[in-house]
């Protein structure tokens, strides 16, 4: 518990789980990872309220390129992943009293003339990781919602 109780705490904003894919975690531990965070945040905060954020578009990283397209041949298959997360955090936060579900998706993703979907590299120049850009577009998205929810 590195809570600190002397803090009140209105809003808790969750963004994590990406990483696991890189070492090889499957879904269902990233889902029961977030959850798990989230209850313990519910737990030590019952009256705050709690916004998961979607996981982030990202690259495989095994894919290669370097052009941040999110399909080819990598068995690894990341971004599939993640929109299966991402799918159920969805779901799990509409049946929830106090959780909201935040979804950045759009806020990272274009679509080529084939209709591809890439992350720009403006936004995220390792496809990983906003760049300043992708964070200032990304922070006035969050401040736009936290404002809605007071």
């Amino acid at each position: 518990h590195n809570i600190p109780t002397f803090i009140p705490t209105k809003v808790f904003w969750v963004l994590i789980g990406t990483n696991d894919f890189g070492v090889g975690c499957s879904v269902d531990i990233v889902f029961i990872g977030i959850l798990r965070i989230v209850e313990e945040l519910r737990m030590l905060r019952p009256n705050s309220k709690i916004v998961i954020n979607s996981l982030l578009p990202r690259t495989d990283k095994m894919r290669g390129g370097g052009d941040g397209m999110l399909f080819g041949t990598s068995p690894h298959k990341i971004w599939d992943a993640i929109q299966i997360v991402n799918d159920r955090l969805r779901k799990y936060c509409k049946k929830q009293h106090n959780i909201f579900y935040f979804d950045a998706t759009d806020l990272f993703l274009r679509k080529d003339k084939e209709g591809h979907e890439y992350i720009p590299v403006d936004l995220m120049n390792d496809f990983l990781h906003p760049s300043t850009a992708g964070y200032e577009a990304f922070a006035k998205h969050i401040v736009n919602t936290l404002r809605t929810m007071q």
